[in-house]
């Protein structure tokens, strides 16, 4: 018998590893190992395109339709990404206020209690984030002068977007404060004595 055939030097498609194997693999050798026949699988079917994260330099692999807006190979490099690139003056929507703001809604919005909000930055009953309540800025127009940080506007209807002056009344924060207990009281069907003490709570 003759001496078997030496082997063949080979060299990973992938990891770019050098290694020896019989001549009869040689023939169909691509890669080294498990992991990177699947990497090599999916490049190879799928048609992937070769990108490089621009935050860790990692090679990985996108579709071509969507490989133009990849900038990073996981989801933790996306948000660093995100950080530095759309930070400060590098955000689109840098100094945007007001109508300027992709978000911007046409300057009335309802707050998280239910209140009507306008977009009036220069009124003098302005909140820090240049709104106005919609009931306040009713109550002063229809004064003739802006409202003082003591004076309550009180929907009569309780309904807390039905800012019609018909349906507003003015008072100061004792007097809103015993209204609404009064009301409570009301609802809750409590009757009380001379003294006003609790006698009895009626199902």
């Amino acid at each position: 018998m003759g001496k078997p055939a030496p082997d063949v030097g080979v060299t990973c498609e992938i990891c770019g590893k050098r290694e020896t194997v019989k001549p009869g693999r040689a023939k169909s050798y691509r890669t080294c190992s498990i992991n990177c026949r699947a990497s090599l699988s999916s490049r190879t079917l799928t048609n992937k395109v070769s990108l490089i994260c621009e935050v860790c330099g990692e090679e990985f692999y996108s579709k071509p339709s969507g490989a133009y807006r990849r900038k990073c190979c996981s989801m933790s490099c996306s948000k660093q990404y995100r950080k530095v690139k759309y930070a400060g003056e590098n955000n689109p929507n840098y100094g945007n206020r007001g109508e300027k703001c992709a978000a911007w809604r046409g300057g009335r919005k309802v707050s998280n209690y239910g209140y009507v909000l306008i977009h009036m930055p220069k009124h003098p009953n302005v909140r820090p984030d240049g709104y106005v309540l919609e009931h306040r800025l009713v109550m002063a127009e229809h004064l003739g002068r802006p409202l003082k940080d003591d004076e309550i506007v009180h929907h009569k209807d309780e309904n807390k977007q039905n800012n019609a002056i018909e349906n507003l009344e003015i008072m100061t924060l004792p007097e809103h404060q015993r209204l609404h207990n009064r009301l409570r009281s009301e609802l809750r069907q409590v009757t009380r004595d001379q003294l006003g003490r609790f006698i009895k709570k009626e199902a």
